[in-house]
C-alpha cells in the first residue's frame, strides 16, 4: 500500500506554528548575542584546551550557532503552547 500524505492539513495549526517560528526567531535574534557574548570566552577556551587550539575559530562559530539554537528551540515550543492556549481560549469564548 502506497503512502498517502494527509491532504487535510489544519490551516489554523500551521498558522500558529508559523507565527511561533517568527516569534522564536525574533527571540533568538535578540537573545542569542548576549548569551553568546557572556559564554563564548569560557566555552571556546575550554574546548581549545581539551580538543586542540588549532580549531578555536571553528569552536567559536559552532558555539555561536548553538547559542542561537539554545534560544530558538525552547522559545518556539513556549510560543506555540502560548498561542495555542490563547487561540483556544478565544474560540471557547466565541462559541
Amino acid at each position: 500500500m502506497a503512502y498517502q500524505p494527509n491532504q487535510n492539513k489544519n490551516f489554523a495549526n500551521s498558522s500558529i506554528m508559523g507565527f511561533a517560528n517568527l516569534l522564536a526567531f525574533l527571540a533568538a535574534l535578540f537573545g542569542a548575542p548576549p548569551l553568546y557574548g557572556v559564554t563564548a570566552p569560557y566555552v571556546v577556551q575550554m574546548l581549545s584546551r581539551h580538543y586542540g587550539a588549532q580549531f578555536a575559530d571553528f569552536y567559536d562559530l559552532l558555539w555561536m550557532v548553538l547559542t542561537f539554537l539554545l534560544i530558538f528551540i525552547p522559545a518556539r515550543a513556549i510560543f506555540y503552547f502560548a498561542l495555542t492556549a490563547l487561540v483556544s481560549g478565544v474560540l471557547y469564548r466565541i462559541i
